[in-house]
């Protein structure tokens, strides 16, 4: 047990440093990256908790009905005096920062000649290239009103990694225009994740959402330290513009590009408030929507293709506008995900299959399993919530990984521990029990109980003849080679035929037959063993590396029982021996002793013989009276198996029993007659017994009262 516990304690120590090691490798060199992405996206809230500093003004489908329907016409034919009202009509209702995520690339004279053209014949002016240009410039005059020199309006940009930056055109914007680039890098999984805060592009520094940030806050890049997957801002404490709301610490981590994990809360366009494009351009909407807060304009219809999955989706794109929205609150909330350090990934993993291991090793392999299901569950749960609390992305896949790795382990060394310890029991029980025997005692461990059980069984004891007298003879070591010679045998012919070695006393064998293993033909298994054990006498005396002593061949003597009696484990707790007790017991031992009364070999009880006699060939011994008991039981000599070589010993039987019964009934004269004859046919030595004793009764004849019953006087 002490060996089993301590081998249960490095084993589990492996284990534990194995596992913990690999599910924390697993987590920094991203394995499997498709699954650990998807689970983590499940961490996103599907509902929009915190409250928000932006509002979006959408180019949706209301906007882009006809002038009749309400709406401003196709987005395409759109006049840039659109843009310059609306954002005119935002500053009033008291944005502090305004986005334009719309990409004004050209002036209004090079893409807008048919909206120009149209807007020219319903005033009655002339359609020519003068008018034209001069109605062009007035347009882009108007929007440029409202973006040059203003220090609260960011406009897209497009800073795409290794590709010249695509800016607005100067003469819409003006000089110092505030740009921010709103190009979004989707993951291998078409799922939008990440959005960068900065570029690498000289002319455009920033991401959209950062240069937004930094207009609302008054921040400076430089009060920004920048180290590899971590940022922190380092400035004096900051108030956004005209909410007196004080930021909190900023202090985020981000991937090994700079990019920021954006925090999504709700499903699309559920978040924010959203006031149509045509109903700000007609001042048709309630101020206190955009009063102190960032204003983004973009779009949002479905059809203009500004959209993107992210992992709060649920099935629906999300337009690019609200990806730039998400990611500012992100910043203005410090919202951000944070990946768990690996220290934490790896003690917290190390703590789980700690409590894994000890339940799987101390109560078995049901309980592990209840344990794992309970940690997958409880691991979930704990990084649903620490990604609520506090922001942190452990990776329920990894330590998942971890935790159905360590059980399959513990699975394949309890596997191991218990085929080992089978064998092991296995050799030790095979040294009483067969094989068949011991692996039932193996899966069947009540059979080791104390305690007994009544069963009807056959029991045998086999000694050596005249063993004191040889072993005299014999020096220590040869005695102790004689026995173990002696003895293997007699084993071996005892588990053939699945008996169980009760024990050795001194030369002699006890042995069971139909326990703990049951057969219904015990008495035959232990006929048959008996009868195999008396022929392999002369191979054992062969075998023997010594000579013994010609008046004293090897010769063994046997008795067999078969009834009720109490087999089960007798002894302490710490010490017991698996045996029978009982009547029957005691009769087989007797019958063992009795052969050297009546020279036989192989002497069996009533119950035997009945249970036998279609299989073997045996004949009655006598009727006797055995000390201490009054009832008088008929005993039988086991002789051969019934077969095709048995019928010399069929005869001699025949002729036995018809002398029996002379004998029996006080014809002494003829009995002896009889017995004589089968003892000069057959060399019978029970018969020359018989014959003395009928000599003797001819001599001094019986009591009147003798009922043919033979009394033993020893036991």
């Amino acid at each position: 047990m002490l060996r089993h516990t301590k081998e249960q304690l490095v084993t589990s120590f492996v284990f534990l440093v194995f596992w913990s090691i690999l599910g924390t490798m697993m987590y920094m060199f991203l394995l499997f990256p498709q699954v650990h992405t998807r689970l983590t996206d499940l961490l996103h809230d599907e509902q929009a908790t915190l409250p928000t500093h932006v509002t979006l003004v959408g180019i949706d489908q209301k906007s882009l009905s006809s002038e009749s329907e309400g709406g401003l016409g196709r987005w395409q034919d759109w006049r840039r005096s659109y843009y310059a009202k609306t954002i005119e009509h935002l500053r009033a209702a008291g944005a502090t920062v305004i986005g334009v995520d719309v990409f004004f690339s050209e002036p209004s004279s090079e893409g807008q000649a048919k909206t120009i053209k149209n807007f020219l014949e319903r005033q009655g002016i002339p359609f020519d290239s003068e008018s034209v240009s001069a109605f062009a410039e007035e347009e882009d005059r108007a929007l440029r009103s409202q973006i040059e020199g203003k220090n609260d309006i960011v406009l897209a940009a497009d800073a795409t990694k290794g590709m010249p930056a695509l800016v607005p055109d100067a003469r819409i914007t003006g000089s110092g225009a505030m740009l921010g680039s709103v190009t979004l890098v989707e993951d291998s999984d078409n799922i939008l994740r990440r959005v960068p805060l900065w570029t690498g592009s000289a002319v455009v520094p920033h991401s959209f959402a950062f240069r937004l940030f930094l207009a609302w806050t008054g921040a400076k890049e430089g009060d920004f330290r920048r180290e590899q997957q971590h940022i922190a801002y380092t400035g004096p404490q900051l108030r956004s513009m005209g909410s007196g709301t004080k930021l909190p610490l900023w202090n985020f981590t981000t991937d090994t590009e700079g990019t920021l994990p954006v925090r999504f809360r709700g499903a699309p366009l559920t978040r924010f408030p959203l006031i149509s494009f045509v109903d700000a351009y007609n001042n048709a909407f309630d101020p206190s929507l955009v009063a102190g807060k960032i204003v983004l304009i973009g779009e949002v219809d479905a059809g203009l293709h500004d959209n993107v999955y992210t992992p709060v989706s649920f099935g629906q794109k999300r337009p690019g506008v609200e990806v730039h929205a998400q990611a500012l609150e992100s910043l203005i909330n410090n919202d951000t995900t944070t990946p768990a350090p690996i220290w934490y990934h790896a003690l917290f993993t190390a703590v789980l299959l700690m409590v894994l291991l000890v339940v799987g090793m101390k109560f078995g392999a049901v309980w592990g399993a209840v344990m794992l299901f309970f940690l997958l569950a409880s691991e979930f749960f704990y990084t649903l919530w620490a990604f609520d609390a506090s922001r942190l992305t452990l990776s329920s896949w990894y330590i998942g990984l971890a935790l159905v790795g360590t059980y399959a382990s513990l699975l394949v060394y309890k596997l191991f521990l218990e085929q080992r310890d089978k064998k092991q029991a296995i050799k030790a029980f095979s040294h009483y029990v067969s094989d068949k025997v011991a692996n039932m005692m193996i899966r069947q461990p009540s059979l080791l109980r104390l305690g007994g059980e009544k069963r009807t069984l056959s029991v045998s004891f086999t000694d050596i003849a005249n063993f004191t007298t040889i072993s005299e003879q014999l020096t220590p070591e040869q005695i102790s080679d004689f026995l173990r010679i002696y003895l293997e045998r007699m084993t071996n012919i005892v588990l053939s035929e699945d008996g169980t070695l009760d024990k050795y006393i001194g030369d002699a064998l006890m042995c069971l037959y139909g326990a703990p293993l049951a057969f219904d033909d015990h008495a035959l298994r232990a006929c048959r063993a008996a009868l195999a054990m008396h022929a392999a006498i002369p191979d054992i005396q062969r075998a023997l590396p010594m000579t013994l002593p010609p008046d004293l061949p090897l010769a063994i003597r046997t008795g067999i029982g078969t009834g009720e009696m109490v087999v089960g484990n007798f002894g302490s707790q710490k010490r017991f021996d698996y045996t029978a007790i009982g009547d029957t017991v005691n009769t087989a031992s007797r019958l063992e002793g009795a052969n050297k009364q009546y020279s036989s070999q192989i002497c069996v009880n009533e119950a035997t013989y009945l249970a036998v006699q279609d299989a073997c060939v045996l004949r009655t011994l006598d009727i006797v009276r055995v000390k201490g008991k009054h009832q008088p039981v008929k005993i039988y000599e086991l002789l051969s198996m019934r077969d095709a070589s048995s019928t010399m010993m069929e005869k001699m039987s025949e002729e036995f029993e018809r002398a029996f019964l002379h004998y029996q009934g006080k014809d002494f004269l003829t009995a002896r007659d009889v017995f004589e004859s089968i003892h000069a046919t057959f060399g019978d030595a029970v018969s020359a017994m018989y014959v003395h004793r009928c000599n003797t009764y001819l001599e001094k004849p019986p009591a009147a009262s003798w009922d043919g019953v033979y009394v033993m006087t020893s036991k």
